[in-house]
């Protein structure tokens, strides 16, 4: 089976119902909901690699505690730049609200929050951050830091790229870091992370049927055809895309 994209979706910390169960009855059915249920499975096992099942790295940073270049080979975002500082985090909103800060913004220079739901949906991108902002879910606190963006899920994985222009010049990179260490992260710690099987029960031949389907579709769709944007999944892009 290929590796799939970074992020699909995540199912811990969901909110409302996490995929609609379909009654057994038929293989085409089983193998549906088998789709309809690996992204949530996937990223949760993706995120496991970076928090080790520890609830106390979500809403800090995983990726990015210090800014450094990656290294070919070393990709851990899918695709990742080699003139580009990037910072990861795992944020949990059951708890409350989670401020991001941009202390250092750059009108010269990208940088960005590509914030993405339980579905792996990129419902936000802010481009050149500035100041402050809110991620909550849910009612909206009275107390809101500059920006408040409302959150589809409980559940929100955010990604920082900031440019860096000539990893050769000494004021450039000191001014790509300035922007970097000034982009902040706080919120609640969060002491449970409930463990998720959702892919345990299902038959050895559903599993296959559905693990060749999808390996059929990641190597003959078009890009175009699996992006997905808010509210899009499932009723514009199939799980299956």
């Amino acid at each position: 089976m290929q590796t799939r994209t970074f992020l699909p979706a995540i199912a811990i910390l969901v909110s409302g119902v996490l995929v609609a169960e379909v009654q057994a009855g038929s293989t085409d059915a089983e193998v549906a909901n088998y789709i309809e249920k690996f992204p949530y499975q996937d990223t949760f096992d993706y995120m496991m690699r970076y928090t080790d099942g520890d609830p106390s790295k979500l809403n800090v940073w995983v990726i990015g505690v210090k800014p450094e270049l990656v290294k070919a080979g070393d990709d851990k975002i899918v695709r990742m730049n080699n003139d580009t500082f990037y910072k990861l985090a795992f944020i949990g909103l059951e708890q409350g609200p989670v401020r991001l800060q941009s202390e250092k913004s750059d009108n010269n220079r990208f940088s960005s929050f590509q914030i993405m739901d339980d579905r792996n949906v990129n419902f936000r991108n802010v481009i050149r951050p500035k100041g402050s902002y809110t991620l909550f879910h849910g009612d909206k606190p009275a107390n809101i830091g500059g920006e408040a963006i409302e959150a589809p899920s409980q559940l929100v994985v955010l990604i920082v790229r900031v440019e860096v222009k000539d990893r050769n010049n000494a004021d450039d990179m000191r001014d790509a870091k300035a922007v970097f260490n000034g982009i902040t992260i706080s919120g609640p710690k969060l002491d449970t992370l409930t463990k998720l099987d959702l892919l345990g029960g299902f038959d050895e031949m559903v599993v296959k049927e559905a693990t060749r389907q999808m390996d059929e579709t990641f190597a003959s769709a078009t890009f175009s055809e699996m992006v997905a944007g808010v509210g899009d999944v499932p009723d514009k892009v199939s799980y299956l895309l």
